[in-house]
């Protein structure tokens, strides 16, 4: 496997650390609120990506940056910490004009939505 597609593989990782430190398994309305949390993201994230497919093509570089800094809230939120730092990277580019390297981010980026999706479905085969 290539450095990079195990980059991109870790997307998906959850990091138990940060959600064990911000919800407390053992009380049945904060795993709840955890499983809304991913459920309500499960159902956003697809049209995340469309949007943000749509923007790439339409050169909408102002609204891609608004798209992935509310993904990067999301995914940081329910612990996929890789993929909120790799929409904060993309964030980054789009805010320092740094058009061509936003671009090819956010190509990989849409490159990995199944990886994202199957990370949200093990996280909630874990805490359903």
């Amino acid at each position: 496997m290539k450095a990079q597609d195990k980059e991109m593989q870790g997307l998906k990782k959850i990091n138990w650390d940060f959600l064990f430190q911000n919800f407390d398994f053992d009380d049945p309305d904060e795993r709840e609120l955890l499983e809304d949390l991913v459920r309500n993201l499960q159902a956003e994230v697809t049209d995340f990506f469309i949007q943000l497919d749509d923007c790439l093509h339409g050169g909408l570089f102002s609204e891609a940056k608004a798209i992935v800094h509310r993904m990067k809230s999301s995914f940081g939120n329910i612990g996929l910490s890789r993929a909120s730092a790799f929409c904060g990277e993309i964030q980054n580019s789009l805010e320092e004009g740094k058009i061509e390297e936003g671009n090819q981010e956010i190509s990989k980026l849409l490159d990995s939505q199944q990886l994202i999706l199957d990370g949200l479905d093990g996280l909630l085969a874990r805490i359903a």
